[in-house]
């Protein structure tokens, strides 16, 4: 009789110092939390479409975690699910992801590029806190919510891109707001320039 492998239970192998390689097969479901952190040797993980949950902390502290490619079965990255992995270079999340839960990608310090998908409605507080090489973001006009915190710590984040017309209700989400360049649609410059917070930044309206 055969068994088909449908979830990688809990802190199954939560700081594997032996592991260096992880292959999640088609077919696994569910991630649990902590299930691969702080595993240091691993720098590739392929996340399949079937998975459609990863728990929090799942691929926590994987400190050369340097290839991240995520299956569009997910709709929710939880807490601190991608955190601390340092190497990490690049993010593109694919459609489908509608929430990012606290402290999800904080202090990534090699996180340069980030693709959000048009399908993202919610950014909690601090997902992207200290990702110190992120120069800048471009938010989907789908976000209806972005967190306090979300890009404090981004000591080199320039420029944000906010497609949404109208302001989103926000908290302080960057500790420089005057050297950070919001550029936002057409007709939405004066709606901005009258919001808390994104008054703060230098704000222009896209062209393209």
């Amino acid at each position: 009789k055969e068994y088909r492998v449908v979830s990688v239970a809990d802190s199954s192998f939560v700081d594997d110092s032996l592991a260096v390689s992880i292959h999640i097969p088609e077919g696994v479901e569910r991630v649990g939390e902590a299930a691969f952190r702080d595993i240091k040797n691993i720098t590739l993980v392929n996340i399949p479409n079937s998975v459609k949950y990863i728990g929090k902390e799942a691929f926590m502290g994987m400190d050369n975690l340097a290839h991240l490619s995520i299956g569009n079965g997910i709709d929710t990255i939880y807490e601190r699910t991608f955190a601390c992995d340092t190497s990490l270079v690049r993010v593109d999340l694919p459609e489908g992801v509608k929430t990012l839960k606290l402290d999800a990608f904080a202090g990534c310090w090699s996180l340069k590029y980030v693709t959000l998908p048009s399908t993202l409605t919610t950014i909690e507080r601090g997902v992207f806190y200290e990702c110190t090489s992120l120069e800048e973001i471009v938010l989907p006009a789908s976000v209806q919510y972005i967190g306090e915190y979300s890009f404090y710590h981004c000591d080199r984040l320039t420029d944000i891109y906010n497609y949404s017309p109208v302001p989103q209700p926000s908290l302080p989400i960057v500790q420089n707001a005057s050297g950070v360049t919001l550029h936002v649609p057409q007709g939405s410059a004066d709606l901005y320039r009258r919001a808390r917070y994104w008054q703060e930044m230098n704000i222009v309206e896209i062209t393209e």
